[in-house]
């Protein structure tokens, strides 16, 4: 184990994790991981981000061949790796005119939570729905969790209007406006989780510098607008780079798909790195939603 830095970190070079001291301090390192948990091993970034508290040592223990060095993002990457998958089944694709009995009944049959897609006919092609919708089916008793979609250009006065709604999640388009880490941050004061989307042709390492932001990444699987649509194969490894991205990171951030998802698909995207899927057509359709729903988990299993 070697000084770096000008002695203010250390590099174990039998497992090669580099980690983060003050001068003076104490650091202990115990035995390596096995070579099969090697690539198990919590990132650089993590492990120096525990460094640097004057009076206090920098500890790396083995846990399952994992080196936790601070103990709270540790079990915080950890139960990144560990999220159940969640179905969303997307009212966009239901029946409008039922719309709270078809929310209750999507959440009975074992969804997650209600996916809200709102659309301005601007952003995107279509013309959906917006506050006063969920307003109303508040006021009608659904009280289950809803994730707002917001598909549109004037965000921040969205964020509002749907927070003041009843959204229990807001997610918002990075393409959408200027200040995307404002608008994130507005939409954490109003009590509610924290989404942002990107389009496919939006590269993930948008996200890097709002990371500490978000609670979940929501990467389009189609060019939205439409339900129905197939999903792009594109995707899947962006996917994968986004997983890795937040991964890295020591971010416990969530990775939601919206698009083409199928009950013979969905296995192929969690594998990508998903944790989140959004289902519309293919769960409203099916005669019997409780069966669907379980064909998904099945899937997933």
């Amino acid at each position: 184990m070697d000084q770096i830095g000008g002695g203010s970190g250390l590099v174990d070079h039998r497992s090669g994790v580099v980690f983060g001291t003050c001068p003076g301090e104490a650091a202990h390192v115990a035995p390596p991981a096995s070579a099969a948990c090697q690539n198990l091993l919590l990132p650089s970034r993590l492990i120096n981000d525990a460094g640097g508290h004057p009076g206090k040592s920098t500890v790396v223990a083995p846990l399952l061949g994992i080196r936790i060095v601070n103990l709270l993002d540790s079990l915080r990457w950890i139960d990144a790796m560990k999220m159940p998958a969640r179905i969303a089944p997307s009212i966009l694709a239901c029946n409008l005119a039922r719309l709270s009995e078809e929310c209750h009944a999507a959440l009975e049959a074992g969804g997650d939570f209600i996916h809200f897609d709102v659309m301005d006919n601007a952003f995107v092609p279509n013309l959906s729905f917006g506050a006063p919708l969920l307003k109303s089916l508040r006021s009608d008793g659904f009280s289950g969790f809803v994730d707002v979609h917001i598909m549109a250009n004037d965000v921040d006065r969205l964020v509002e209007d749907c927070a003041e709604a009843g959204a229990n999640s807001i997610t918002i388009h990075f393409e959408a406006t200027s200040h995307v880490q404002r608008a994130l941050v507005r939409i954490r004061s109003l009590g509610c989780e924290v989404g942002l989307a990107v389009n496919i042709s939006t590269p993930v390492e948008a996200i890097e510098y709002v990371m500490d932001d978000i609670d979940m990444l929501l990467v389009m699987t189609i060019n939205p607008g439409f339900g129905g649509q197939s999903l792009i194969p594109a995707a899947l490894p962006k996917i994968e780079k986004a997983r890795q991205l937040i991964d890295n990171a020591g971010r416990a951030a969530r990775i939601q798909v919206d698009g083409g998802v199928k009950v013979g698909n969905i296995r192929t995207i969690a594998d990508a790195g998903a944790d989140t899927f959004v289902v519309g057509s293919d769960f409203f359709s099916a005669p019997d939603y409780r069966e669907r729903c379980a064909a998904f988990r099945a899937q997933l299993a």
